[in-house]
């Protein structure tokens, strides 16, 4: 009985240890394939078998997985397979193709997560090339001048890119303001030996101030495209005021209205050249304003030949609370010219000197009074006056002495308040006709004037 009751259980012994050894080497259990999607943010994409999700595989089962790039796509790996190929994989997983399947051959020895590398084809082959960079710069911005743009494209190792592999630039201005032209692209350069390409800007009609610049490379076979950008500063113009002058007659009186009482010379520096070369230019339509001191005489616009003017201005000028003409003379800095810039030209101003010219004088025949026999003699009636003659707004002057040269000899006699001097010959003239000269010396104010005829006594 003992012996039949150790052979049972050394059957069933027999029996189950088949099923507990299976358990404990794991060759009954599963694993987990779980595949997912990796793209990148420009949109690859793909598909792959088995499909995305989780699949269930006995353990250490040989399995293959295969990726297939969609249209535009790119498939670059796998992620997940460390310590899962099998020996006869056949696919590098690191060697991206397109248009391709990518198969490999794994081993579930473990639950395996793998990830399909997708990218966007045309981001994959840019990627590929060589990055490039531009470094831009500008020269010169005056207003009504000339900037030079100049940009310089390398590679990542600053190696510049030049002429052998014919890289072109295209410069682009964004203008927004004042009367400036609109913004768009300026025009394609072709870079140089050294990598430059450089653009001449008209900046005639563009307003001071700041403006946006740009410069792109489309890239090629080899190179990465880029683009850079930067600000160009147009400066106002430098302006200056020259030859300020007011010439004037003595007591603002006789001064001609057809000539100005002041003028001065408005230019502008014109750069003709980024480095600064050019010359001065005249400037028309501007505004220039008039002082002497601080008081405002009047204002004018600048011609084709940058000459402002402003009409006499003699009757302003009478020396502040005293009622007294400037006497004539040079005054220094007298008059002073602004001008007071705008949007495209900086302010400047000058001084120049006031020039009062003495005014004019003249003498003519009031009336003669005389005959033979007369004891208190013959007289001689001269008017005198200051600007053209007494047909054309003269004034007369008094207290002036004018002399009288007859016959040899000499008689002066003074201007009364109508200007008429009464000249009295005292010696005896026989009967005939006699030369005679009548002279005013002037003074510190009036030129000198004289006055010929002859005199007959009956």
């Amino acid at each position: 009985m003992k012996k039949l009751l150790i052979a049972l259980i050394f059957s069933l012994l027999i029996i189950i240890s088949p099923i507990g050894c299976s358990q404990i080497n794991g060759s009954g259990s599963q694993r987990t394939l779980t595949i997912t999607e990796g793209t990148d943010q420009n949109g690859g994409s793909g598909s792959v078998n088995p499909d995305y999700g989780k699949h269930l595989y006995k353990s250490h089962e040989e399995i293959s997985v295969t990726a297939t790039p969609g249209p535009g796509s790119v498939f670059v790996g796998w992620q997940g397979i460390d310590g899962v190929l099998s020996e006869k994989s056949a696919v590098d997983p690191s060697k991206p193709s397109s248009g391709k399947d990518y198969k490999i051959d794994i081993v579930m020895t473990r639950d395996v997560t793998l990830t399909a590398l997708f990218v966007n084809e045309a981001s994959y082959l840019e990627s590929q090339k060589q990055p490039t960079t531009l470094s831009l710069a500008s020269t010169g911005g005056t207003y009504g001048g000339k900037a030079i743009l100049t940009a310089k494209l390398t590679t990542t190792n600053s190696f510049p890119l030049n002429t052998l592999e014919n890289p072109s630039l295209t410069f682009s201005f964004n203008l927004s303001a004042g009367n400036s032209p609109s913004a768009g692209t300026l025009g394609e350069v072709e870079t140089d030996l050294s990598g430059e390409a450089s653009y001449n800007l008209s900046l005639v009609n563009i307003d001071a101030g700041t403006y946006d610049w740009s410069v792109s490379f489309a890239g090629n076979d080899n190179y990465q495209s880029c683009t850079g950008s930067s600000t160009l500063t147009v400066a106002k113009a430098e302006t200056g005021i020259s030859a300020v002058s007011c010439k004037v007659t003595y007591d603002g009186v006789t001064a001609d209205p057809m000539k100005p009482g002041a003028t001065a010379t408005l230019t502008y520096w014109h750069e003709t050249e980024p480095n600064g070369g050019g010359g001065w230019t005249p400037l028309s339509g501007m505004q220039v304003d008039f002082y002497y001191g601080d008081r405002d005489v009047g204002y004018g616009i600048t011609d084709s030949n940058g000459l402002a003017t402003i009409p006499s201005i003699m009757g302003q000028l009478w020396q502040s609370g005293t009622g007294v003409a400037y006497d004539a003379g040079e005054y220094p800095n007298f008059i002073r010219a602004v001008f007071t810039g705008d949007q495209n030209f900086d302010s400047s101003e000058s001084e120049g000197n006031l020039t009062v010219n003495k005014t004019s004088s003249f003498l003519e025949n009031a009336n003669i009074n005389g005959g033979l026999g007369l004891t208190n003699g013959y007289a001689i009636q001269i008017f005198l006056g200051t600007g053209n003659n007494s047909n054309s707004g003269a004034y007369n002057r008094s207290g002036n002495t004018l002399t009288l040269s007859i016959n040899g000899n000499i008689y002066t006699g003074v201007t009364d308040s109508q200007g008429i001097a009464r000249i009295y010959i005292t010696s005896s003239l026989t009967k005939g006709t006699y030369p005679y000269t009548i002279t005013f010396d002037g003074d510190e104010n009036t030129t000198g004037s004289s006055l010929s005829g002859n005199q007959t006594v009956y």
